[in-house]
């Protein structure tokens, strides 16, 4: 199992500098255990002694990382100069909610994005009584930008699920379970999941466009779209945004230097349409 943790975790780091910090915090029933840094290089290149390091801690403690690297061996904010990686925390709150019931939220979730037609996450884990969401970029963002960016995802997302996802949730120096670690905040522990993982970086420039954006505006204006000469004639009229719209959804799954990424996309939606 700790080769998939590594293998995990590398997914946050691989774009930035080699030599900056990787942050963990141990937490027991009282409180703080440890608190111990790594260079990115050395889970890059999965390190025995970090891989031995991370593994004691996977079960039997509530065990955390620093999604952003640090510059310093520090969890404060003024350390991270720079990252890759937009997160949320969907919290479903009640503490004797069931696996089946955070499933259900989840799903919910994923629909709604498809729905408003925005890129889903590269990466869920199922946290125990909640999900967190990551979605990985091809590129390294200066810290005052990525803020920008995390809030405004905050704001999209939190609009249609206010009581899961808070707003808040968007200091650069936040920490989240290890993936695939153990929730000891209950009587019975609870083992952490991959409910979903996508490798394929998103190009920067999409997600920017996704994310700070201004909302696309009702418009009166209409276009009407009318069949090529030599085939069945028809017309219908479309609304400037929704054409837009479509535009936007299919743009999210052109990745250059994907060849045939949009064929395939468009495939599935097909297949899944019927």
């Amino acid at each position: 199992m700790i080769d998939n943790v590594v293998s995990y975790l590398k997914k946050f780091f691989e774009t930035g500098d080699p030599d900056k910090f990787v942050e963990f915090r141990v937490f027991g029933k009282k409180g703080i255990l440890d608190n111990f840094f790594i260079k990115i290089w050395e889970l890059i290149e999965e390190s025995p002694i970090v891989k031995k390091k991370i593994e004691k801690y996977l079960r039997g403690y509530n065990f955390y990382f620093g999604i952003l690297p640090r510059v310093e061996k520090s969890g404060t904010r003024d350390v991270i100069k720079e990252g890759s990686t937009l997160w949320i925390d969907f919290d479903c709150h009640f503490e004797n909610i069931s696996k089946d019931d955070v499933r259900k939220k989840y799903d919910e979730f994923m629909k709604k994005l498809d729905e408003i037609a925005f890129p889903k996450p590269n990466f869920v884990l199922f946290s125990g009584k909640g999900f967190q969401c990551y979605w990985f970029l091809d590129g390294v963002v200066k810290a005052e930008k990525l803020e920008r960016m995390e809030e405004a995802l905050l704001e999209k997302l939190s609009a249609f699920f206010p009581q899961n996802i808070d707003k808040q949730v968007k200091d650069l120096a936040r920490i989240m379970r290890v993936p695939l670690s153990e929730n000891i905040k209950y009587e019975q522990p609870i083992q952490t999941e991959v409910w979903y993982y996508k490798g394929i970086r998103f190009p920067l420039k999409v997600m920017e466009d996704f994310i700070l954006k201004e909302e696309i505006r009702e418009e009166k204006e209409e276009e009407t779209v009318v069949s090529p000469p030599g085939r069945v004639e028809f017309s219908r009229k479309l609304k400037k945004h929704v054409r837009d719209k479509i535009v936007e959804w299919f743009y999210n799954f052109w990745l250059p230097g994907f060849r045939n990424s949009l064929e395939i996309s468009l495939l599935g939606m097909l297949i899944k349409n019927g």
